[in-house]
């Protein structure tokens, strides 16, 4: 006897039926899917035992306009100088009788980037009729405050650090902007604006901007015809810059016309614009897809309120007494590291050394290391905040006490160690590692007042520990770090309050920041050996290239002042 088959149902007009029942009580999406090859139509059932078809996977779809399709090819452009402006230089120059290459690094290419990056996002979210807030806007002012010092001051390691920063924050400004942030005031939550606007908007909505450039395709002749045109043009501009090179150099004539244009066509690297218009396309998809998604509020709410506390609350599973045990430990290893010091704990406030101890000795032997449990300890009291156990949501007392305490041994720790380095510079100078060492400290001490004043009496730290953090790092990359050290190492040495100077680690360390105080050291100093180090030092600055001329992308007002000052 033969089974009767299925009869597909199929309904005139769209509608929403209830979930499908299938074999073992099993359901499959509704109806209100679209309908397509290997996907069920609405309302057909199923027998027990009979395999239902494969469903197919539904492709995203997305709504596209005219201004979505301009703004998309604007972002090819601004993808392209995302690599060609902050990617860094190769430079060719003469030092001496040999030519030497060296990568410089953005200068003022990067507030220049940051404002058109910023000024697209601005004028794409009013023309999606959002509106733009107050404080929105003072946080566009103050990413652009973080990119000035890119202009103003030469390179160093700590720009590189800058410079993540402020893709990251034009990253998470969006969030604040289209007023899609999952919260509106800084905090924990901030973290999680990260990870929505940095992964989940412009990978979810990735496609939008493939979908908006196929609108100019897919439009009318006009529109064809103008995209065709756009594509190959710029597909064969590095055929034309080829050919064009060649016939320069293939007639003298042709040559003159063209010798305004010919250091652009003649010094141009196909492959690198190749290579930097492949990688443009990604970065313009990326951003396009981060500009829509906020506007158009699409998987903006897949991380929310809810998700995070749902993941907070489910990692909340150590017990308290697990955690209280290796704290309590760790407050008796302070206890009696503190002890053991005994009466040399605070000697360094007074500049005053203990016995069998030098300088060197005294402020090396633990500083660097204290600065590392500093750390430890913060991370320590954050494993223990996300982690552990609450009652009724209450955090335990246990930790709130432990947490406190060790709070408090911190900030002696910390303490103890800014003493002995502050002690240590005012006879030996500075560094960029014991300056950056030495910042860093401080403004860990900051967050342990506040981490510890939390655990006395509960508030909302998460804002100003930000604020804290925020406002240091941006006073650092304002406060010429390079000019600081040189400065210091030199006006300390001329007034005898430093005995010595290595004039070798300012010129070949440091940046051009160096220069003006080389330059005042090599005219002051009596000392004919520190003299020749200063003279030795500087020609080792103008050896990296002071006086070559450099691309516009990498110009920053300190390295034109040292060059016109290694003029004279």
């Amino acid at each position: 006897m033969s089974e009767t088959p299925a009869i597909p149902v199929q309904s005139a007009t769209p509608r929403t039926p209830d979930p499908i029942i299938v074999a073992n009580n099993q359901r499959i999406p509704p109806a209100s899917q679209p309908v397509g090859p290997g996907i069920p139509p609405p309302g057909y059932m199923y027998k027990p035992g009979v395999v239902p078809p494969l469903l197919v996977r539904v492709k995203k779809t997305y709504s596209v306009d005219l201004v979505d399709a301009i703004f998309a090819l604007v972002m090819i452009a601004v993808g392209y100088l995302f690599w060609n402006w902050i990617w860094p230089h190769q430079v060719t120059y003469w030092a001496g009788e040999m030519m030497r290459q060296s990568l410089r690094y953005p200068g003022i290419a990067v507030p220049v980037y940051i404002g058109i990056a910023l000024a697209c996002s601005l004028v794409y979210f009013r023309l999606r009729r959002l509106h733009i807030t107050t404080m929105a806007i003072i946080g566009a002012a103050l990413i652009m405050v973080g990119a000035l010092p890119f202009a103003i001051y030469d390179t160093t390691p700590l720009y590189v650090l800058a410079g993540l920063v402020l893709v990251v924050s034009y990253v998470v400004w969006h969030a604040y902007a289209a007023g899609t942030a999952i919260s509106a005031r800084l905090g924990l939550m901030t973290s999680s604006d990260l990870l929505n606007q940095s992964l989940v908007i412009p990978f979810g909505n990735f496609g939008s901007w493939f979908t908006a450039i196929g609108s100019l395709i897919r439009g009318g002749r006009k529109a064809k015809q103008l995209v065709f045109a756009i594509i190959g043009l710029v597909v064969a501009l590095p055929v034309f810059a080829a050919v064009l090179a060649l016939l320069m150099q293939a007639d003298a004539k042709f040559y003159t016309w063209m010798r305004l244009l010919a250091d652009s066509f003649v010094h141009i690297n196909v492959w690198t614009f190749i290579w930097q218009f492949i990688l443009g396309l990604l970065v313009a998809a990326y951003l396009f897809a981060l500009m829509y998604g906020n506007a158009r509020r699409l998987r903006t709410a897949t991380v929310n309120k809810g998700s995070v506390r749902s993941v907070a609350g489910g990692a909340r599973r150590i017990a308290p007494v697990a955690l209280a045990a290796p704290t309590t430990v760790l407050c008796v290893m302070y206890g009696l590291f503190f002890a053991a010091m005994g009466s040399y704990l605070f000697s360094a406030f007074s500049s005053h050394l203990p016995d069998q101890y030098t300088y060197a000795e005294y402020a090396r032997r633990g500083f660097f290391e204290l600065a590392v449990v500093a750390a430890i300890n913060l991370v320590v009291l954050g494993f223990t905040y996300l982690f552990v156990e609450r009652s009724n949501g209450a955090y335990p007392v246990s930790a709130r006490i432990l947490g406190g305490m060790l709070s408090g041994l911190t900030l002696l720790l910390v303490a103890t160690s800014v003493s002995k380095m502050v002690l240590y510079i005012s006879q030996l100078g500075l560094t960029r590692l014991r300056l950056y060492t030495l910042c860093f400290m401080v403004v860990l001490f900051v967050v342990f007042i506040l981490v510890g004043l939390w655990h006395i009496r509960p508030f909302r730290a998460g804002a100003p520990v930000i604020v804290v953090v925020a406002l240091s790092f941006l006073v650092m990359t304002w406060a010429n770090t390079d000019g600081i050290i040189a400065n210091y190492n030199v006006s300390r040495y001329l007034d005898g309050r430093q005995q010595s100077i290595d004039a070798t680690y300012l010129g070949q360390s440091l940046s051009a920041a160096a220069v003006p105080p080389l330059i005042e050291l090599r005219d002051q100093t009596t000392d004919q050996k520190v003299r020749l180090a200063a003279v030795k030092a500087l020609t080792q600055m103008d050896n990296r290239g002071l006086q070559t001329r450099i691309p516009w992308a990498t110009w920053n007002w300190q390295w034109s002042k040292a060059a016109q000052l290694g003029e004279r």
